[in-house]
């Protein structure tokens, strides 16, 4: 599961005395936002797929289910609201009871 993106921006000064390149890099970790949907009737591993199959469905978004807990952890890489995910879960035949984060 890919938590963070990462972004790179390079830039190039001018060679040092020796003739080499003197680069300078700065890196930055872009934090995808997350929620936790709480599932009724997830039984199996099966159900999990299940649920998991389609969530990722929809664009950007990645999804781990438990059915033993009966959550589902999202990572948003693109804007969703309850409702599409609520719809997507309840197409594989499951209820959304909840929404956190």
């Amino acid at each position: 599961m890919k938590l963070f993106e990462l972004e790179k921006t390079e830039t190039f000064r001018e060679a040092p005395p020796d003739g080499g390149i003197e680069s300078v890099c700065s890196c930055v970790l872009k934090k995808k936002p997350r929620c936790t949907l709480w599932v009724e009737g997830m039984r199996s591993l099966r159900d999990e797929r299940r649920v998991e199959k389609a969530l990722r469905g929809l664009p950007g978004i990645t999804a781990e289910a438990d059915h033993r807990s009966g959550s589902v952890s999202v990572l948003l890489g693109a804007p969703h609201s309850d409702a599409e995910l609520a719809a997507a879960v309840e197409a594989a035949g499951f209820a959304v009871t909840a929404r956190e984060g």
